[in-house]
């Protein structure tokens, strides 16, 4: 490719005009290749269910961690300007608040049911309920860009379906690009082991 800028230049005219495209839309290349597969319906009816089903679960762990999660950012932006501490500060202050809350919830609980049994379960729940709700979270980002981008299709038909035939396009001329640059680089080292006198 190195030998044929014109090729070059097309291919970064094709990129460019491909993302202006998606940030006129404000859609991202993940979601356009999503779309652009074979299985974008049936992994969105799965997510969909997904939801409903966990949507309890999530609504349980949004009720007892969102203020342990929250006030460590919190702290971090009142205890330090910078934000390089931010995250630091927030891992330091997190295990506090956590322990602190989880603590007070479970007495609590022990002091209304007196059952060793359900605040046993409860605790166990707790953390378990945390690690579920940041994959519950993605999959619904990833549902409503999905929905996003499938209202778009119906609106904008054309311009879905010319993004992602300009995606292929693209990906294409990039693998065959680098298809010959291999070739290129391969015949390269076979006229320089035939031209070594050493050889």
């Amino acid at each position: 490719m190195e030998k044929d800028p014109a090729r070059v230049d097309t291919i970064k005219k094709d990129i460019q005009a491909y993302l202006r495209n998606l940030d006129h839309l404000a859609l991202s290349d993940k979601l356009i290749g999503r779309v652009g597969s074979s299985r974008p319906l049936v992994a969105g009816m799965g997510s969909f269910f997904y939801l409903v089903l966990g949507l309890p679960l999530f609504v349980f762990e949004f009720l007892n961690n969102y203020l342990p999660f929250k006030i460590p950012g919190w702290l971090a932006t009142k205890i330090s300007k910078n934000k390089v501490f931010y995250g630091a500060i927030s891992i330091s202050a997190g295990t506090f608040t956590f322990l602190i809350f989880y603590s007070v919830q479970i007495w609590l609980l022990l002091r209304t049911f007196h059952d060793w049994r359900i605040v046993l379960a409860y605790g166990l729940l707790l953390p378990l309920s945390g690690f579920f709700a940041f994959y519950y979270y993605k999959r619904f980002t990833t549902l409503r860009g999905n929905w996003k981008v499938f209202s778009l299709f119906y609106k904008k038909t054309r311009l879905i379906t010319a993004l992602i035939s300009k995606r292929q396009s693209v990906i294409k001329e990039l693998e065959k690009g680098r298809r010959d640059f291999v070739l290129h680089t391969v015949d390269q080292m076979k006229q320089a082991v035939n031209n070594d006198p050493k050889v």
